[in-house]
């Protein structure tokens, strides 16, 4: 009877040590992420302003060398 009762638990562990292999080889790392990062920032508005500014002073900044160059030309 000892040795029916292995038997069948070693089969259903055989039968499930694939399952589990796979399940940890194809699951996304479920790390929490910070509590920060769900919402943006307070802040996110004003920082988004100051970075479209600065691209648009280094657009301006190309622009003008592109002219001086062509102006060289």
């Amino acid at each position: 009877m000892k040795y029916i009762l292995f038997l069948v638990i070693f089969i259903f562990s055989l039968l499930l040590l694939p399952t589990v292999v796979l399940g940890r080889a194809t699951t996304p790392n479920l790390r929490p992420s910070p509590p920060g990062n769900i919402m943006p920032p307070k802040d996110f508005e004003q920082k988004l302003a100051t970075r479209e500014a600065k691209r648009e002073e280094i657009r301006q900044q190309i622009e003008e060398r592109i002219e001086i160059r062509t102006q060289e030309r």
